[in-house]
């Protein structure tokens, strides 16, 4: 049928259309994530030789990268070393010396080790970021051009 080929042009043309914006929203929604993850990052005083700060500069992210069949993958995080300790917490061993050494406003301080607590930063981002709304908006947007 004549009519036939002409539709199946323009539902190619609809799922070309779809797939542009699922990888916009996709990436609309991880830099969404890594503006807020950075000003959720704790912003403190120098950990193992890094300055105050360095943990909300190394947050970055990568992607969207197709997987295929309308999946794309991307991800956001820090590649400062203690990223992830300050996300979930944990215990803290010295590597190059026999013990911690950090001063605060008592004075100095040693021990063998030390248990620091969670500062969350991602997983508030990550849940703020309201990626259906992001893709619903830009699927929308994507169907109406068509």
């Amino acid at each position: 049928m004549p009519g036939e080929s002409a539709a199946i042009a323009e539902i190619d043309k609809l799922i070309a259309r779809l797939d542009a914006a699922t990888s916009k929203g996709v990436m609309t929604g991880i830099l969404d994530v890594e503006a807020k993850a950075k000003a959720l990052a704790p912003f403190g005083p120098s950990h193992g030789g890094d300055a105050p700060g360095d943990l909300r500069r190394s947050i970055q992210s990568q992607g969207p990268a197709r997987l295929g069949q309308g999946r794309y993958a991307a991800r956001t995080g820090p590649t400062t070393r203690y990223g992830r300790i300050r996300e979930l917490g944990g215990h803290i061993y010295p590597v190059r010396a026999k013990a911690l050494r950090w001063q605060d406003g008592t004075g100095w301080h040693t021990a063998g080790h030390v248990y620091q607590k969670p500062h969350p930063y991602l997983k508030p981002a990550v849940s703020a970021t309201r990626f259906r709304n992001i893709m619903a908006r830009a699927w929308t947007d994507a169907i109406r051009k068509t």
